[in-house]
């Protein structure tokens, strides 16, 4: 586990998606930092911000801060090896 950074976020954070049972997932980059836009608490679609990355290869998942201090993995993650999203 390590602080989202340039040279720790091994996906394609270049407006890539990502489409898995009807929601498609955005995932991009404001300034230095990494987002997702993707489905929510409730189904609500929105814009998290990545905050850890979680694993190396042949995975690497994405966290993101939620209330209460709780950080979450979001459902799908990077394949290194093929270069684009999976569950």
């Amino acid at each position: 586990m390590d602080v989202a950074t340039d040279s720790t976020v091994l996906g394609d954070f270049n407006n890539s998606e990502f489409t898995f049972n009807g929601i498609t997932s955005k995932f991009f980059k404001r300034g230095e930092k990494f987002y997702v836009r993707t489905n929510g608490p409730g189904g609500k679609i929105d814009d998290f911000e990545i905050t850890h990355t979680f694993g190396y290869t042949p995975l690497q998942q994405y966290l993101i801060p939620f209330e209460n201090g709780r950080y979450q993995c979001l459902p799908i993650a990077w394949d290194v090896e093929k270069k684009n999203g999976s569950l």
